[in-house]
């Protein structure tokens, strides 16, 4: 499986990532790998993870950084993807002269210790992708999909049916909502709830394709 920007980004949030130059918005990847100054051809689909020190030594090309993006800043395909230890200590005015995607990171961090973080990331979520599907496939109820994915959830959850009925909900994250635990609890969304939704027209934004938080 292929992982997001999004997604590796969500998972590091703890390191204070900081991106420059937008990845196109499909941008994912099929693994890591430890940026080498011997290697000579790197692959789009994959996340390099190295010090800026060493990328730029080696990389004469990010020089010109204009032949690499579009007006709008975003990154065309083919351009790579590097997390970088920000070990030369540069700011937001020459981290913007390079071409290709950069997520920077504190000088203070090593290279095995990110390494280590994503190829567990990719092992993780690969593991957590067999499992669903294999759910989905012996045609387990849908609370069973929501306790396998509580472990890469951020915040509580409830699926509910065409009608506003609850049909599935976290149990392991803890909600400081008192709203929620009333909702599992009578098994549908209160007529207040259901009044606010209206009003804020929270229904009618959501667009067919595209995650919406409100």
């Amino acid at each position: 499986m292929k992982l997001t920007l999004e997604m590796l980004l969500y998972f590091i949030r703890n390191l204070n990532p900081i991106i420059f130059h937008k990845c196109e918005r499909e941008r994912a990847f099929l693994g890591v790998k430890q940026f080498y100054p011997e290697e000579a051809q790197m692959e789009p689909d994959y996340l390099y993870v190295g010090k800026l020190s060493e990328i730029c030594q080696t990389q004469t090309q990010l020089c010109r950084a204009k032949t690499f993006f579009e007006e709008d800043g975003v990154a065309r395909k083919g351009t790579k993807t590097f997390l970088t230890v920000n070990d030369l200590l540069w700011g937001e005015k020459e981290i913007r002269q390079l071409p290709d995607c950069f997520i920077l990171l504190d000088e203070t961090y090593k290279i095995p210790y990110l390494m280590n973080r994503m190829i567990d990331l990719f092992q993780r979520m690969a593991a957590w992708d067999k499992q669903m599907h294999i759910a989905v496939l012996e045609g387990r109820e849908i609370q069973s999909l929501v306790e396998i994915s509580e472990p890469v959830l951020e915040r509580p959850m409830i699926i509910f049916d065409a009608g506003f009925s609850v049909i599935a909900y976290t149990k392991q994250i803890v909600s400081t909502y008192t709203g929620f635990q009333k909702t599992i609890e009578k098994g549908y969304s209160e007529a207040g709830v259901m009044e606010k939704i209206r009003q804020k027209q929270i229904l009618k934004q959501l667009k067919p394709g595209e995650a919406l938080l409100a």
